[in-house]
Parts: C-alpha cells; structure tokens; sequence
C-alpha cells in the first residue's frame, strides 16, 4: 500500500488533507503552498505548526508570543512576557511600547507615562484642564 508523505509549510499542495497538522492548503501567489492555520505560526525550523498565544501563557518559541513579547523562562516553564520596552496593553493581550514623552503615538491611556496625560488621536498629551510644563516633561494645572 503506497503511503504519501506530508507535504511541508511552503511547498506546493493541491489539497489540505496532504498539509502537516495545523496547516491549509493556501493560494499564496499563483500555485497554492501549506501554509500554517489562522491560529498557529510556523515553527523556528518550519517543520510544523505552532499556536499562537498570548501573554502570561506557556510557549515553545518567541513568535508564538503577541508583538513585543518574547518567551522567557520562568520557574519552570517558558511564558509569554512583555519585553523590556513593553508594557501589557489594559486587556492583557498584547504588548505595547511605552510611552515616557509628550508627544509620543501610543493606543491607550495607561501608556502615557506622565501622570495627568491620555493617549487622545494616538498621541500622549495632556489631559483637559492641564498644559504641558516649559520642559516638555509634565502635565501641570492650567490656570
């Protein structure tokens, strides 16, 4: 009885069922590849799919993680963690760089790092009713 192999993460398909696990057959260019599922990334040596997952979650590698968070080595597991440069965003699925300046983009109101500032058409600036210091560096009140 022939036995057909699995057919790897970028080579050509002509139907899902010959794809490794967690993968489609997918009309990339002009043949069709497999190509990793909606919820799984290729894996560093691209022989198989991983899934992607979130923050505080067990992971194998770091682009399974959200953006701007790598898999680190906890007690005694590897996690998903904001990197450095990152904070968590307020529902905890993602990663977001932090904002320390006026003026700086950002996406939500906890990233402005100035007490009295808020994340407004995604720029960090100060909050009604207050006015950037001369230094550029604080929300003070206006008068």
């Amino acid at each position: 009885m022939l036995q057909l192999s699995e057919v790897g993460l970028g080579e050509p398909c002509n139907a899902t069922a010959t794809c490794i696990s967690n993968a489609k057959c997918a009309l990339e260019s002009a043949d069709p590849v497999c190509k990793c599922d909606r919820e799984y990334v290729p894996s560093n040596d691209f022989k198989s799919c991983i899934k992607k997952v979130g923050l505080g979650v067990e992971c194998e590698e770091s682009h399974q993680c959200p953006m701007g968070a790598d898999c680190l080595q906890g007690n005694s597991k590897r996690y998903c963690s904001c990197r450095e440069d990152f904070v968590p965003s307020y529902d905890k699925v993602t990663c977001l760089k932090k904002t320390v300046r006026l003026g700086d983009a950002c996406n939500e109101t906890f990233v402005c790092d100035v007490i009295n500032a808020e994340c407004s058409n995604n720029i960090c600036g100060c909050m009604n009713g207050f006015v950037k210091s001369a230094a550029g560096d604080a929300c003070i009140p206006s008068k």
